[in-house]
């Protein structure tokens, strides 16, 4: 990847860069950041359009990102958490990329003296983003004297927007606005505010995710109030929330401090259907955590997890109930992502002597990280299932020991349906296969199919 920078005598120094979509990592070769007084001022990036680039183009094309900078010496973080850092995007247009490869944006260190960095040939610059990107905005409740002008300036920022890199606030928008254009947007990476607003319909109808990597006042990933006039007859009566069902994990969002999933938090987990985070499950989750007054938790709340089809960081099961002998209330789990990993890992079962059979009956794809499971002394089947065909990259491991026993299993007649073809089950029955030996009706093999019965 060619990342250069610039020394105090011009020489070009070479960057090594790790970039994602959402984060970049610039780690600066020798000589180019001597000690901590030249570290780069976090407040104070900027971009600077390329040389030969019009103006429109520049205006059109780019997204933001995350930016830490670090000594290559040190290791150590010099500036991070810089948001809503202004870069040319080219990825809607690969001829633009290819036209122009070289981006620069700069800053001035604590000693005042400029620095700069461009990015030449970036690959990143070719990924899909998903959808047009625009930046939030961090103004809480201070709003422009001029309330028309309050409505042009969110119209400007969020028309055609799919997705907001930063918080979305709404405020002092009054009745009769059209508001129509939100409907575009689909996540939020940080909270949403609605308040001080006349409006009486919300109409983020396809927004689908509130990551809540900041959260307004520290605590809230959505906060909704004050949206009615002084003298009560215009407000928000309605919210088109309705595609609202990615969750936070835990860790993340609104779920930020939590460890586990445990009484106190499992509510917030009612028909997700994805996970943004990792779901995890400790001893002070289903037993209690008396030092936080935290009660045991209701086996039968688990089953809110049923509707979870995906799981975009890490599955850690290292307690549960001592009545609920598989994990069948993952049966509807497609994917586990793997961005996030604990310690590598993104599925562990560990130490659990209650369950005999896994049944994630529905789970196709593990993207990263590796699978862990062991000293589980009743778990069978797992020795039946093809992990590497739910692997999405070769350096993906299954480490699997101090299971019970295939031979015992097989003695208690522990054994995958005769309608499951080689590729194995998840548990007992013809709905647990990985695949079918010969038809399928729905989830569930079957050994012939007819035209009337499907």
């Amino acid at each position: 990847m060619g990342l250069m920078g610039k020394s105090e005598n011009n020489e070009k120094t070479p960057l090594a860069a790790s970039l994602l979509l959402t984060s970049v990592s610039l780690t600066h070769g020798a000589g180019a950041i001597a000690s901590d007084k030249d570290a780069f001022s976090a407040s104070d990036i900027r971009v600077k359009r390329a040389e030969g680039m019009s103006v429109a183009d520049f205006e059109k094309h780019y997204f933001f990102l995350n930016v830490r900078l670090e000594a290559s010496d040190s290791k150590q973080a010099l500036s991070t958490g810089i948001t809503s850092t202004r870069l040319v995007n080219v990825s809607a247009s690969k001829q633009l990329a290819q036209s122009y490869s070289s981006f620069v944006f700069w800053s001035h260190n604590l000693d005042g003296a400029e620095r700069s960095v461009a990015l030449s040939h970036c690959p990143l610059m070719m990924a899909d983003v998903g959808g047009a990107v625009c930046a939030g905005t961090d103004n809480k409740l201070s709003t422009l004297s001029d309330l028309d002008q309050q409505y042009k300036t969110l119209r400007k920022f969020y028309e055609n927007c799919e997705v907001v890199m930063g918080n979305l606030e709404i405020t002092s928008i009054e009745r009769n606005r059209n508001l129509s254009f939100l409907k575009s947007i689909r996540e939020v990476t940080g909270y949403v505010l609605v308040a001080l607003n006349q409006f009486d319909y919300l109409p983020l109808e396809n927004l689908r995710i509130i990551r809540g990597t900041k959260l307004y006042e520290g605590r809230y990933s959505l906060a909704i109030f004050l949206n009615y006039r002084k003298d009560g007859h215009f407000g928000l009566r309605q919210l088109g929330l309705k595609n609202l069902t990615v969750c936070d994990g835990i860790g993340t969002g609104s779920l930020q401090l939590a460890q586990t999933v445990d009484s106190s938090n499992i509510e917030k987990f009612v028909n997700c259907t994805k996970i943004n985070g990792n779901l995890i499950f400790l001893i002070t989750g289903i037993k209690g955590d008396m030092y936080h007054g935290i009660g045991a938790l209701d086996p039968e709340r688990l089953s809110v997890f049923r509707t979870v089809r995906e799981i975009t960081g890490y599955l850690n099961i290292q307690s549960w109930p001592e009545n609920i002998t598989d994990l069948g209330v993952f049966s509807n789990l497609v994917t586990i992502g793997g961005r996030t990993l604990y310690s590598g890992i993104s599925l562990l079962v560990l130490k659990q002597r209650w369950i005999t059979s896994l049944q994630f009956q529905s789970l196709r794809e593990i993207s990263a990280g590796n699978v862990y499971m062991t000293n589980n002394s009743q778990l069978c089947f797992y020795n039946t299932v093809n992990w590497t065909s739910l692997f999405r990259t070769g350096s993906q491991r299954a480490l699997i020991k101090s299971n019970r026993e295939p031979r015992d299993c097989s003695e208690q007649k522990m054994l995958c349906d005769p309608l499951c073809s080689e590729a194995g089950c998840w548990g007992p029955g013809p709905d647990q296969c990985l695949s079918c030996k010969y038809f399928s009706r729905g989830r569930t093999c079957v050994k012939s199919c007819n035209l009337y019965d499907g």
